[in-house]
């Protein structure tokens, strides 16, 4: 852009545009002119399109001049502005929503079988469980006993999330609600383990047979705190042994049940064990550990964990 002094013809470039185009006007054409005239040229690379900006005639006095170099700056600090504002705009409206998040289902073998000292142990372990709970997972805990298919769930939470720039109130406001629920599973986990344990069957294939994939689409993960020797008319393995004929066993199940490959799709499996064997005898942690396994890989999920103690990442 070119500013004018003087005779027709003489041009000093302008020190502060960055415009790719200039612009000559004689003084015969510029002498009725206004100071702080517009025209219309092409911005810079940061701005596409073009831009009015003023045509400032040189000044005489020089106090004038610097008042007309000050209101140019302002007028190219304000051009910057609003670049680096639409540039960031563009930016946040590309960033990602919030994690999917994880859906953790709880199971408590309530059964007799397992000692009052045991069930104290697991209530460390589920600790861990309640502190990996993040912003759009959900944790329910249900009971294991006769009625495991039909009894209603012990607890069920939502972890809320913060939305995209969440006010200094709303973002104390989801971190109480996500701490309330962390602290309310806790105490579900807690009054279920320390009540009195007096089922006289464990319906495992029963947790099996009311869970299904989550319906928005989030990954599921199964901690079971038992012993995991399912014991109904079905099937005992407190007494029945599951070595000879495993693969048989697991077919008549999932057979039974109505399972298909992918029943438990997007699923992991954790078992978390007594740390002493329950009463039964006839079947060992390794045998327990290949049915179990074998059977959660046929409906589509994975054994990820059977020990006495949540590995945890």
């Amino acid at each position: 852009m070119t500013i004018f002094e003087g005779k027709e013809g003489r041009t000093r470039p302008n020190p502060y545009g960055k415009f790719k185009k200039s612009c000559e006007i004689p003084d015969s054409e510029v002498q009725d002119m206004p100071v702080g005239a517009a025209l219309k040229v092409s911005a810079s690379d940061a701005i596409p399109g073009e831009l009015t900006v003023p045509v400032f005639l040189a000044p005489r006095n020089r106090e004038e001049n610097k008042m007309k170099r000050r209101a140019l700056h302002k007028l190219l600090s304000l051009l910057c502005l609003l670049a680096l504002l639409s540039q960031g705009c563009s930016v946040e409206a590309q960033q990602p929503g919030p994690r999917p998040g994880t859906r953790l289902i709880v199971w408590l073998d309530l059964s007799s079988s397992v000692s009052g000292e045991q069930r104290t142990a697991w209530l460390q372990e589920a600790k861990k469980i309640i502190a990996q709970l993040a912003a759009t997972d959900s944790i329910f805990v249900f009971g294991i006993h006769e009625a495991t298919l039909g009894a209603g769930p012990l607890y069920i939470g939502h972890m809320p999330a913060l939305r995209t720039n969440a006010s200094l109130h709303e973002r104390l406001q989801v971190h109480a609600a996500q701490h309330k629920v962390r602290e309310e599973a806790a105490e579900a986990i807690k009054q279920a383990l320390s009540g009195k344990a007096n089922a006289k069957q464990t319906d495992l294939f029963g947790a099996l047979d009311r869970i299904r994939p989550d319906d928005k689409g989030r990954p599921t993960v199964h901690y079971f705190f038992s012993d995991m020797e399912h014991a109904t008319a079905e099937l005992n393995m407190e007494v029945t042994p599951l070595a000879k004929n495993m693969q048989s066993l697991v077919n008549n199940v999932v057979k039974r049940h109505g399972w298909h490959s992918n029943h438990l799709a997007e699923t992991r499996v954790n078992c978390i064990l007594p740390g002493a064997r329950g009463r039964s005898k006839v079947n060992d942690r390794l045998v327990l550990e290949r049915f179990w396994g074998d059977l959660f890989r046929t409906v589509g999920a994975k054994l990820e964990n059977f020990e006495t103690y949540l590995k945890t990442s």
